[in-house]
């Protein structure tokens, strides 16, 4: 709630009326106006968080990465080539589940791919998922399923299922609302 509050404060606008030539020197001042930007439509889908390289723990959500070959504030780097292919070279998002009902999650990831004109993106035992290379958002929607000890952890593992050489960047973790 406070949030919105705050929104509809930094949308306050005041205009002002233009001079007319019969009104020299005159300025007249319109009455202020309040604008309020509403937010977008609910499109059924609430950000649970988002994890990157420099933000892997957040109340609700954790982030794991196993192989990666190179790492910084931006990214995490993956190349079989230096680590071996038998190595698990993995993004192992994590999500807080509240409770034991099964949720449904959009998973969007943001990568990027060097070398052949194709790659092949695997989430957990999904079918991959053949993308161009470059610089790609991948979206995975997952339904959990439910838990009978109530709230728990809930994990996924993404992979590059050719062994090309890729870039972690970020990964935002959505639940559906409606």
């Amino acid at each position: 709630m406070r949030r919105a509050s705050f929104l509809v404060l930094a949308t306050l606008t005041v205009g002002l009326l233009p001079v007319s030539a019969g009104a020299a020197g005159v300025n007249v001042a319109a009455t202020p106006t309040t604008t309020v930007v509403s937010p977008a439509k609910a499109t059924g889908w609430s950000l649970v968080g988002t994890l990157d390289p420099q933000h892997v723990y957040a109340p609700n959500t954790q982030l794991v990465l196993y192989g990666v070959q190179a790492f910084n504030s931006t990214y995490a780097g993956f190349d079989p080539k230096v680590i071996p292919a038998s190595v698990q070279q993995v993004v192992v998002p994590y999500v807080r589940i509240p409770d034991g009902e099964s949720h449904i999650y959009k998973l969007v990831f943001h990568l990027v791919t060097a070398g052949t004109t194709t790659t092949r993106y695997q989430l957990d035992a999904q079918t991959p998922v053949t993308v161009a290379t470059g610089d790609t958002t991948l979206e995975f929607t997952y339904t959990t399923p439910t838990y009978s000890k109530g709230a728990h952890w809930f994990t996924w593992s993404l992979g590059n299922v050719n062994n090309d050489i890729w870039h972690f960047h970020s990964c935002a973790i959505f639940e559906q609302t409606s």
